[in-house]
């Protein structure tokens, strides 16, 4: 159970994270970038499947190697997640909607906590 609850949440934010960003982001103007988003979220939630059995039905969870191949898809949906994120920015940066700009604000003051957290934790 512990591996479970240490692994889905990070899916499930990404998943949720790129969902708020197609509500709050001007995206509708440009089709490949929603097609974009679409296919990340895709690939996080076939990403997912194998942790949810490995993690439900399997004893692999309890391993090295499970360990090592977890934190490397964590490091590449982070990636995944804020490179697309960083690309919207750099689109939503020329248009003037208050709320794009809000939550690029917000997604800045997330990162700048996100990393202030790691270098405590270091």
């Amino acid at each position: 159970m512990l591996a479970f609850i240490q692994t889905i949440p990070l899916y499930l934010f990404s998943l949720v994270y790129l969902e708020i960003a197609l509500t709050f982001l001007p995206v509708a103007d440009r089709p490949g970038l929603l097609v974009c988003y679409r296919r990340v979220q895709w690939g996080i939630a076939i990403v997912a499947l194998p942790e949810v059995y490995f993690n439900l039905f399997s004893s692999a969870w309890q391993t090295d190697w499970h360990d090592t191949q977890r934190n490397l898809i964590r490091v590449l949906i982070i990636l995944a997640t804020y490179l697309t994120i960083a690309y919207t920015v750099y689109v939503t940066l020329r248009k003037t909607d208050v709320l794009a700009r809000f939550f690029v604000v917000a997604t800045l003051g997330l990162l700048i906590s996100e990393l202030l957290g790691i270098l405590v934790i270091v």
